[in-house]
């Protein structure tokens, strides 16, 4: 039996590597799963109903049992390409130090989103994110995974943020074209 420790790992990691772990195992195989979050607890509890995935669980630990793989529907909601897109360097509105933490969880898991985006485009104050750590570092992360990112020209002149390379911006047109021949735009 494969065993994810997935306890202090803050959501939506502990969803994330459920789903990899029943993606690659065969039928049959049996995952155990530990958690120590009750949000993520709820997450993978309604993935696992709305995928028909047998399981039980021992508080919010789950012993789940792969009995059917995963249809393409479950994981992938369209054919075309998904992009994300950020104004800011905190998501939501309201508290901004709490916005910052989910920001960096959000990109964090964007990587290992199903579909994944194609593209991050950074317009107006979300340009920061290509200079500011810990966001630098996870955009690199998310170049890696094989997104494309992508920041407002007008932007980075604006702000003044000449450590952005002229080869990854692109200017308005470009942002509205992607926006508009996407199947799904994220607003972070």
């Amino acid at each position: 039996m494969k065993t994810i420790d997935a306890k202090g790992i803050p959501c939506p990691k502990p969803l994330i590597l459920t789903k990899t772990a029943l993606t690659n195992a065969s039928i049959d195989e049996e995952i155990e799963v530990l958690i120590d979050d009750e949000v993520a607890f709820h997450n993978i509890t309604d993935f696992l109903k709305n995928n028909g995935i047998t399981y039980a669980n021992d508080g919010l630990n789950f012993k789940i049992k792969k009995n059917k793989e995963l249809s393409a529907a479950s994981m992938e909601k369209s054919t075309g390409p998904v992009i994300a897109v950020a104004d800011k360097k905190f998501m939501g509105h309201g508290n901004e130090e709490l916005g910052g933490l989910l920001l960096k969880a959000f990109l964090g898991a964007l990587k290992d989103a199903t579909p994944k985006p194609e593209a991050l485009y950074c317009y107006n104050g979300g340009v920061f994110l290509g200079v500011e750590e810990p966001y630098k570092t996870l955009l690199k992360e998310l170049r890696e995974a094989g997104i494309k990112v992508f920041f407002c020209g007008t932007c980075v002149k604006f702000y003044g943020l000449n450590d952005i390379k002229a080869e990854e911006q692109t200017n308005l047109l470009g942002i509205i074209e992607a926006m508009a021949n996407a199947s799904a735009v994220i607003r972070i």
